[in-house]
């Protein structure tokens, strides 16, 4: 508690924190599938920029801060890069504990990754196999990732972390794919409901206003309304019958944000950030996007420097970076923030217990640190 507050005080004053302890690498930005409830779907000339080579890659890795212990490689869909095996064995070799996210449709490499020591997949999976396929726009999505699924479980014995996204196209068939996912005998060691974000060009332009970012570093993916088309009175239904589900069939789980199921009203209609002291956990993890620069989140993406022109060490704590804390801070974060997983209510926060137990849960499964609360 003295630790967080001291450093509470240094970044509101400051804009300073210490240097890293995780990483979260984007190696590409091109994905494969073309989801529905996703707000970055990629712009055709975002494609066309430049990627790092692996000689780029492996020179910031060899430069990471020896601060840094895990890295989250996520995307785009990471293994469409057919060095990544290679990727992640230069953050092997440095010792750092390396977590990636698929989608699960390239199998033979899922699967060659994974056997690597200290690699640990995570996947999404967002309902039985046409609602799943439905939401990631291809009919092979779902058999690929149960085959992997089996595989992680019966011959490479490995742990099996799965998110999933409460949206539009499955809230009514969650408790279903719990069904499922138990007669396949693959429970998961850790699965995690995750709320769609619904962002518009309103909120896009306020961010733009508090933050002085520009547009293009915002996500290009927008909805007409901040709200879903199901009605509140089903969401909060289907959303506990959904926790009651997993308590009885014994899954262990996390809903994101931590307290939807207490605050859902609030996340439903947008009003949490309007009564709530706002702090971005975020803040202290680094990320590199496809092209080296470094930036605050995934949809905030303004480039804060670059590992090919400058080093970490100076671009963490750059006044750029500090300005962009600072902030931030005081606008109590923005519209595109209150229902990201990292947004976290400061007194929440600094509760003894609350934060600690979601993480206490993660550690244990996985073995090694706060793997998925940098998700993506």
């Amino acid at each position: 508690m003295r630790e967080f507050k001291a450093r509470s005080r240094l970044l509101e004053r400051e804009g300073k924190v210490p240097l890293p302890k995780h990483l979260i690498f984007e190696p590409t930005v091109v994905c494969n599938l073309n989801c529905t409830m996703c707000e970055r779907h990629v712009s055709a000339a975002a494609l066309k920029k430049k990627e790092l080579g692996f000689e780029e890659i492996k020179k910031f890795i060899n430069n990471l801060p020896p601060s840094i212990e895990s890295v989250y490689i996520s995307g785009g869909e990471p293994t469409l890069r057919p060095d990544l095996i290679d990727i992640i064995k230069c953050f092997r070799k440095r010792g750092i504990v390396v977590n990636f996210q698929s989608n699960g449709t390239l199998v033979d490499r899922v699967l060659e990754a994974s056997r690597i020591k200290g690699v640990f997949p995570s996947f999404s999976l967002d309902g039985p196999r046409d609602v799943h396929n439905k939401i990631r726009g291809k009919s092979f999505v779902f058999d690929r990732n149960m085959k992997i699924f089996h595989a992680l479980r019966e011959e490479l014995h490995k742990g099996l972390i799965i998110t999933s996204i409460i949206c539009e196209d499955n809230l009514h068939v969650l408790k279903e794919m719990i069904g499922l996912l138990k007669e396949e005998d693959l429970v998961p060691d850790l699965i995690i409901f995750e709320l769609a974000r619904w962002i518009t060009k309103e909120m896009v332009e306020d961010t733009i206003r508090l933050l002085g970012v520009n547009e293009e570093d915002l996500p290009p993916h927008l909805k007409d309304r901040e709200t879903p088309s199901f009605s509140y009175e089903d969401f909060s239904e289907l959303l506990t019958e959904l926790n009651e589900t997993l308590q009885k069939n014994k899954f262990k789980y996390l809903f994101v944000p931590k307290n939807l199921l207490e605050r859902s009203k609030e996340f439903y209609y947008r009003s949490y950030r309007e009564s709530h002291e706002l702090f971005c956990e975020h803040l202290e993890v680094l990320r590199i996007g496809s092209e080296g620069n470094i930036t605050p989140c995934f949809n905030i993406r303004n480039s804060l420097g670059n590992v090919t022109q400058d080093s970490i060490e100076t671009i963490w704590n750059s006044r750029e970076f500090r300005d962009y804390r600072v902030n931030l801070i005081e606008n109590n974060l923005t519209p595109l923030c209150e229902s990201c997983f990292r947004c976290l209510d400061i007194h929440t926060y600094k509760e003894p217990g609350l934060l600690d137990g979601a993480k206490g849960v993660v550690k244990r499964v996985l073995r090694f640190p706060r793997m998925m609360m940098y998700r993506n």
